[in-house]
């Protein structure tokens, strides 16, 4: 019977052939079947000559070999990767013994029977018990064990014990027959550092750092270090076999519409494309439209809609700050909102079997991944759609989850949504939910915050919701620096925010609720949850702002005032402004862009003005003074604004369709153009139009 597995004494003796084999040691007689009488020998098992066997070695911690029978060849095989590849060990399975070596000082011995067919072949496997320190042998997957009889306690000339020898004997395997070995390995046999190079070891040190220095001395060649899965081990691997993994989803912004020839070169090396739809057999260099072809019917599908991205700058940045390439998996489509990722989804799935795909390729092919994450940009649609905040960063974290576990991601990158050429607040409640997920989440980062500022520095397209190569370029080193010193220092990202002109994360992030009332005294510091001190001098409940303290162009609002179109509003405020010589407005409240929403003092005119996207309104000429009261009404019921001085109606006017509001800043927050200079002693908004009678009265 073929692959037939001999019985008796010829099994016993085989297995443990092989298992000294595998330790770089074997026994120097196998089996014979009718052999010759030995000299002197002890009286053989079932007539086969006895030979005192040597003690076996140890073996590799928590590596368990497999054996099996080569159909085509006959011989028996090893594997030491869970049958990834395997090594001859040059015996038959069904053909008999050699005839055995004269055995030293025993009986003669009898002659043996022939060995009959054995059963149909199990793989064994192999294992040391930690009582008996015994190898033992399991021919049932593990179920039961039977040991060989066999110690691994031995130590050879340098003392070294069995255990260490094992340990060598597979470091050597790894690196001779392994396609995913490293160059290099260390390890710590408790007394020492051991460094290998090649398999061969070449010395004892007092520490990792002396093991290494001694593998990589050559300084014409880098090295870094990689911790490995088998316990003390740890490999030293060429940086070209060193990547980071990152695939890149979301919708337009991260497919691209930019122009591909504007987009930098990447310098090959320093980045590389998967295309796990379109040829997943091979690394390829980066150029634009980065994922032009990787188009899955059932599942992503941009067609060639993908003309330059943000990747080609994000690539080169990373690599710079790094020194790591990254290997990008392009899965993105344009016009999807977060619903079109959600888990369990066609588009989800597509991405995580992208991922894994790339993966699978680049462990099969000798590299070593040093970090897995996705990078993420997207909202737009969402914006369009007026989702909820709330709605839309329960669904981000459902897609980071899903990813974490099926794809094997360690974080997302989140490249923040910029704002709309024609309504610049529509995606302030994306903006807002991404803000504040990736301050509060420890699944993401927020990578970059520089599209916010794009409608104001030509980085836009006509379209009004794109951005030009230039932004994506832009918006690509950015967010590269930022993932690459966050991988290397630990620490969330710090970068001027122009959406809240703040620095995040270190301030306060403005909160997604609408505030219906806000008061400021000016009695305090971080009054509301802002810190006044940094646009002016408090003193005396009053707030002094001069040319050079108000070089931030306002401070943002804790809370952002956003008020509907059918609801009504108060704004109220003490001011000393005497515009000496300064013809620029002194802007109160503003939105952040010069199309959005404004509340100020015209300079040149010395009037009071308020605009919102789709009105202007300014009160008569104004009384200048020390200390003068202005006053804001609008009635949302009969469409009128109605301006106050110092108590007094100074001028009425009935609106149009008024816009949605959302003032975030306050004294200033456009450019140095716009902004309050003099002193406030007071201002208050209210959700409601109050009478006269209501107003602040000191």
């Amino acid at each position: 019977m073929k692959n037939t597995l001999l019985k008796h004494g010829f099994a016993f003796l085989l297995i443990l052939a092989m298992i000294l084999g595998m330790l770089t040691s074997c026994f120097d007689s196998v089996l014979g079947a009718n052999g010759e009488l030995g000299t002197k020998g002890e009286k053989g098992d079932q007539g086969i000559p006895g030979a005192n066997g040597k003690d076996g070695k140890d073996g590799s911690d928590g590596i368990t070999p497999q054996l099996r029978i080569n159909d085509v060849t006959n011989e028996w095989e090893v594997s030491y990767d869970s049958g990834k590849s395997w090594t001859s060990l040059g015996v038959k399975a069904t053909e008999k013994g050699e005839t055995g070596n004269t055995g030293a000082n025993g009986e003669d011995g009898k002659d043996g029977e022939d060995g009959k067919d054995g059963s149909d072949g199990i793989t064994p496997q192999l294992r040391i018990n930690d009582v008996t320190n015994e190898w033992e042998v399991s021919y049932d997957s593990g179920k039961s064990w039977t040991s060989l009889g066999v110690k691994a306690t031995v130590n050879d000339e340098s003392g070294n014990s069995a255990k260490e020898l094992a340990r060598i004997a597979y470091i050597r395997y790894l690196v001779a027959n392994n396609a995913n070995a490293p160059d290099y390995m260390l390890y710590d046999n408790s007394d020492s550092w051991i460094a290998l190079n090649c398999g061969v070891v070449e010395g004892s040190y007092a520490s990792k750092d002396d093991a290494l220095a001694a593998l990589v001395a050559e300084e014409s060649i880098k090295y870094t270090v990689i911790q490995t899965e088998i316990a003390g081990l740890h490999s030293v691997c060429r940086r070209d076999k060193i990547v980071d993994l990152v695939i890149f989803m979301g919708q337009s912004n991260m497919s691209g519409r930019g122009v591909a020839s504007e987009a930098p070169l990447v310098t090959e090396g320093h980045g590389y494309e998967f295309r796990a739809i379109s040829d997943p057999t091979k690394l390829y260099s980066v150029s634009e439209p980065f994922g032009l072809n990787e188009n899955n019917p059932d599942g992503v599908t941009e067609n060639t809609n993908k003309t330059g991205s943000m990747v080609s700058a994000l690539m080169n940045s990373y690599y710079n700050e790094r020194g790591i390439p990254i290997v990008g998996v392009s899965c993105s489509r344009g016009g999807t909102n977060i619903e079109y990722w959600a888990p369990d989804g066609a588009a989800l799935n597509d991405a995580i079997n992208r991922y894994k795909a790339a993966e699978e390729w680049l462990l099969e092919n000798g590299y070593v991944i040093s970090e897995k994450f996705m990078v993420w940009c997207q909202g737009e649609q969402d914006g369009d759609e007026g989702d909820s905040a709330k709605e839309y960063t329960q669904k981000l974290d459902a897609i980071i989850d899903e990813m974490t576990n099926e794809a094997g991601t360690d974080f997302c990158a989140v490249v923040r949504t910029g704002n709309r050429t024609d309504n610049p607040t529509k995606y302030d409640t994306v903006i807002g939910a991404q803000t504040n997920y990736c301050k509060s989440s420890d699944k993401a980062i927020l990578a970059s915050a520089l599209a916010a500022g794009f409608i104001n520095n030509g980085m836009m397209k006509s379209d009004g919701v794109h951005y030009t190569q230039a932004g994506y370029n832009a918006l690509g080193t950015d967010a590269g620096k930022n993932i690459a010193n966050y991988i290397k220092t630990g620490a969330e990202p710090t970068f001027d925010d122009p959406e809240y002109n703040n620095t995040y994360p270190t301030d306060v992030i403005p909160s997604e609720e609408p505030v219906s009332e806000l008061e400021f005294l000016f009695n305090q510091d971080n009054e509301n949850g802002i810190n006044l001190s940094d646009i002016g001098t408090l003193s005396s409940g009053a707030l002094t702002v001069t040319a050079d303290s108000n070089a931030n162009n306002g401070i943002a609002l804790m809370q952002p005032i956003h008020i509907s179109p059918d609801e009504s509003f108060t704004f109220e405020f003490i001011v000393d402004y005497q515009n000496p010589g300064n013809q620029n407005p002194g802007v109160i409240l503003s939105s952040g862009s010069a199309s959005g929403q404004f509340i100020f003092l015209n300079a040149h005119q010395f009037r009071l003005r308020f605009a919102d996207s789709n009105n202007q309104a300014e009160s008569t000429s104004l009384t200048k003074g020390d200390k003068m009261h202005f006053a804001i009404v609008y009635n949302a019921d009969t469409q009128s604004l109605k301006f106050y001085q110092n108590g007094t109606e100074i001028a009425t006017t009935t609106l149009g369709d008024i816009s949605e509001l959302t003032f975030k800043y306050f004294l200033g927050g456009y450019n140095s153009n716009y902004k309050f200079i003099g002193t406030i002693y007071y201002f208050h908004y209210v959700n409601e139009a109050l009478d006269t009678n209501e107003f602040h009265a000191e």
